[in-house]
C-alpha cells in the first residue's frame, strides 16, 4: 500500500509551496487507489493555489461522491 506515501509527499510539497509537485503526488496516490477520497480532497485543495479552479471543483465534488 504505497498510495498514502504519495499523499504524504504531496502534503510536504504543499507545505513548502511546491504546488505542482504536490498535485503530481496526489495524482499518483489517486492513480494507485481511485477510491481514497483524502487524495482527491488534498489535490482539490491544492489546485486553487495553481489557479486551476475547475479542477479543484471536480476533485472536491468527487470527494463528496465517494463519501
Amino acid at each position: 500500500m504505497v498510495f498514502p506515501a504519495y499523499g504524504n509527499w504531496g502534503i510536504a510539497y504543499n507545505g513548502t509551496g511546491e504546488i505542482q509537485l504536490a498535485i503530481a503526488d496526489y495524482g499518483k496516490a489517486i492513480e494507485l487507489n481511485l477510491t481514497y477520497s483524502l487524495s482527491y480532497r488534498n489535490r482539490g485543495s491544492a489546485y486553487p493555489l495553481s489557479g486551476e479552479l475547475e479542477l479543484a471543483i471536480a476533485d472536491l465534488d468527487h470527494t463528496t461522491e465517494l463519501g
